[in-house]
């Protein structure tokens, strides 16, 4: 309100500074009496009932709802007001000039001339001026609304390039008036010509280079908070959100923005939450859609695990202190897994069920699951779970063959999993290790795989339980070799 207000009375300082000698000084005060009336008081009542649904919201007064409108119209609203204030006081002027100022030309042309050219900056320059200031401060309203009650506006349909026929139009209205005033100052001796070149020349640039700064600062803030935003996500924060301050193109490129992060976030989400069932990087590829988890026959290496005599000690213990026991063993188990490249497909009680070269490629997968299995087992032996720190005594079984792997189940609940004789044969060899009281088995075709980097120790040709075929059973001797 106040900037308009300097605006006019620039105008007018301008306007008297240059006007000629006898100018009535009633006129003079009649003239700053109505502005300080229609531009000071007039002014503030309209925006006191423009700003006041605003002000109560900010105040917890009015709901969001009531209010919506009105914060994302304020820009028009706020010009259409002063333009009116403008077009009110043109008239006025025009008539206590017309009466007042006996040094005013009778001349019709010059009369209808005088008006027009007040009109354009008391009410036309200025409107648009205030649509670029109030656009402003509804884009730093629109951020504080976000930041304080975490509302979001909506984006809106105002096109850019309305905004910039503004700017065109305002600059070429002052070019277009100069260029008139110049021309007719040759015509019309009555004009008071130097005044109003003058006023062209001074006033209206100035003018426009204020509404270019603004709509310069209109373009600049949303790119800004874009920009920033972008940092953020680049760092993984992926909670981020924009607020939409714009009520063109780039407001919409904003909201485009947040779906766009709203979808990274579900998709960090769900990489997350599948890597724990999973891993990461298995997480990873599934999302980029690179595996085949309808269904594959491939050849991979099963690894069961489970723990020994866990109901004796699983009996002493009450359901919490079970629960905190397994999920440190489990946590251990999985890490080193993990680590050697093959992912827990499932817990089974006590037991974990693993696999190895599936769904992610994987040439080493017998020689990494033994070497998980090693260490498992060596880590076991100095490893405490639970408040009780109890020690854990950990079975294996390792097999490797054909499989099928993919997700099973029904259409409601799916999971991805491996399935096959060759798992069986690996459950099986895990529960051999109680007939022999070793705590590694293996099967012939890990063997054939992982000769060369073990050494092993052949335990027996063995009919497995719920098997007809006998198998080649070993255990491993000792770590891998260096």
């Amino acid at each position: 309100m106040f900037s308009s207000i300097l605006i006019v009375f620039l105008g007018d300082f301008l306007y008297l500074l240059t006007s000629k000698e006898g100018r009535a000084p009633e006129a003079i005060l009649t003239t700053i009496f109505i502005e300080i009336f229609i531009f000071i008081f007039l002014n503030w009542l309209g925006f006191r009932f423009i700003y006041k649904p605003i002000e109560q919201f900010l105040t917890d007064k009015l709901s969001f709802e009531k209010v919506y409108k009105r914060i994302s119209s304020l820009p028009y609203i706020s010009a259409y007001w002063i333009s009116f204030i403008g077009f009110i006081y043109t008239i006025i002027i025009s008539v206590l000039m017309l009466t007042l100022d006996p040094t005013v030309s009778k001349d019709i042309f010059t009369i209808i001339y005088s008006i027009a050219g007040i009109l354009v900056s008391y009410s036309i320059f200025t409107g648009i001026y205030m649509f670029f200031l109030i656009n402003n401060f509804t884009m730093g309203l629109k951020e504080h609304i976000y930041k304080k009650f975490d509302i979001l506006f909506p984006p809106e349909k105002v096109k850019l390039w309305q905004k910039l026929i503004a700017i065109y139009l305002s600059f070429s209205a002052v070019f277009i008036l100069t260029i008139v005033d110049m021309y007719l100052s040759g015509i019309f001796d009555n004009i008071e010509k130097h005044r109003f070149i003058f006023m062209d020349i001074i006033f209206g640039p100035v003018v426009v280079i204020v509404i270019i700064y603004l709509i310069t600062l209109d373009l600049k803030k949303p790119i800004n908070l874009i920009l920033d935003s972008f940092k953020d996500v680049r760092a993984g924060n992926f909670s981020i959100k924009t607020p939409v301050v714009s009520n063109d193109e780039f407001g919409i490129i904003t909201a485009d923005f947040n779906k766009m992060v709203e979808g990274l976030q579900e998709r960090e989400l769900i990489r997350d939450t599948f890597g724990k069932y999973v891993t990461k990087s298995v997480a990873e590829e599934v999302l980029k859609q690179k595996l085949n988890l309808t269904g594959e026959v491939r050849l991979a290496t099963i690894l069961f695990t489970d723990i020994e005599n866990y109901t004796g000690i699983s009996e002493s213990m009450s359901p919490v202190e079970v629960v905190e026991m397994l999920n440190g063993y489990f946590s251990f188990i999985v890490e080193t897994i993990s680590k050697h490249n093959g992912i827990v497909n499932k817990f089974i009680g006590d037991a974990i069920f693993a696999i190895f070269n599936a769904p992610i490629n994987d040439e080493q997968h017998a020689v990494n699951a033994i070497k998980a299995g090693l260490e498992i087992q060596e880590l076991s032996q100095t490893r405490r779970f639970g408040n009780n720190n109890i020690k854990l005594k950990t079975r294996i079984g390792i097999n490797s063959g054909v499989i099928v792997v993919g997700n099973i189940g029904s259409k409601d609940r799916l999971e991805y999993t491996a399935i096959g004789d060759e798992v069986n044969i690996a459950s099986r060899l895990e529960q051999l290790n109680k007939v022999y009281d070793t705590q590694i088995l293996v099967g012939e075709k890990t063997y054939e795989l992982a000769k060369n980097y073990f050494n092993f120790e052949k335990i027996g040709k063995i009919e497995l339980k719920g098997k007809t075929n006998v198998i080649d059973v070993y255990k491993v001797a000792n770590r891998w070799h260096s």
